[in-house]
């Protein structure tokens, strides 16, 4: 079986980027990304209908990892700390060693370079990886 421990936050940064844990004061930005049709063209899920719904959604984030069952990273330009999209594990399948991964970057940073920067496969994931531990 799989434990994961992903205490304390695990905050990354790379030359132009802080990615840290997101807090209700990201709640605006949430919105828009889970609201904005253009966002959501390609997603199979509801459109967030208030600020609210934002909210509701990061404290289930921070209480998913609270319980260690899945992590959400708000990535920030490094000095302005307002969230520009996040990526996450989630989904985490213990028992199988699997998760989905999950990104969204907000369309006035698109084409920049910050995902190729983020680089999920070289640096998130194997931090991600890192807080796995097996259990037998």
């Amino acid at each position: 079986m799989l434990n994961i421990n992903f205490h304390p936050f695990p905050i990354l940064t790379t030359e132009r980027l802080v990615l840290r844990q997101m807090t209700n004061g990201d709640a605006n930005e949430i919105y828009f990304l889970r609201s904005d049709e253009g966002m959501l063209k390609y997603v199979g899920r509801p459109k967030a209908q208030s600020i609210d719904e934002a909210i509701k959604w990061i404290e289930m984030v921070n209480d998913a990892l609270i319980k260690n069952e899945g992590i959400c990273w708000a990535i920030t330009l490094e000095n302005e700390p307002k969230l520009i999209g996040n990526i996450s594990f989630w989904k985490i399948d213990k028992q199988h060693y699997r998760a989905e991964v999950g990104y969204v970057l907000h369309p006035g940073h698109q084409k920049k370079g910050i995902m190729d920067e983020v680089d999920i496969p070289r640096k998130v994931t194997p931090l991600f990886l890192a807080k796995l531990t097996h259990h037998s």
